[in-house]
């Protein structure tokens, strides 16, 4: 795929695109997984901030560092988009999994904190056609970040919940072979 002309991200070009100065492969690129490959079919994809994605999900170690990642990425090599997971049935939207938070934080460092592409999976058996305008605005307006394992155990015996992340976290969204202009509604992100 080096040196080949890769067009922008858009509803109908979600497999392989180059959005800013990087390259997105969501078969071949670096940390693909089969979902995100499908994910017209199984949720949809938004815009997001590096930042933002960071803060979903569980922190990174400190000591964590992938600068393997980090020049592949400068060098033009494709990644697939990281993701999270959320239900929609849900009276406050959760993110239950995610993967890419080395490559959000590789591109935060190289390319500063403007959005990028991120795919929102679904739980429970729903699939992109079952979201609505409403879901959507919800889940801009914010989510509960995902527990990392040690907050899970305390979430389910003391029902402590983890920090609830407050939007709006995306605008754009590119559902359905067609984008989408999302402004969250101000409390629409139910928090009991």
């Amino acid at each position: 795929m080096t040196g080949e002309t890769l067009g922008g991200i858009g509803p109908r070009n979600l497999k392989r695109f180059r959005h800013g100065d990087v390259a997105y492969d969501q078969r071949d690129g670096i940390g693909n997984v089969p979902d995100v490959d499908n994910i017209e079919y199984l949720g949809f994809v938004v815009l997001m901030r590096p930042s933002t994605y960071l803060a979903i999900c569980p922190p990174l170690d400190a000591t964590t560092k992938s600068p393997g990642l980090r020049d592949a990425i400068a060098a033009g090599k494709p990644i697939s988009m990281g993701f999270i997971q959320v239900g929609l049935t849900e009276d406050e939207f959760v993110v239950h999994r995610h993967e890419g938070r080395n490559r959000a934080r590789a591109i935060l460092d190289l390319h500063g904190d403007d959005p990028i592409p991120v795919a929102v999976l679904l739980r429970g058996g729903d699939r992109a056609r079952h979201v609505t305008d409403e879901h959507l605005a919800r889940l801009a307006a914010g989510v509960r970040r995902q527990p990392d394992d040690h907050e899970e155990m305390l979430w389910h015996r003391f029902g402590r919940k983890t920090p609830f992340v407050e939007g709006p976290l995306f605008e754009r969204v590119l559902i359905l072979g067609e984008e989408r202009s999302v402004a969250p509604v101000a409390g629409a992100a139910f928090r009991p």
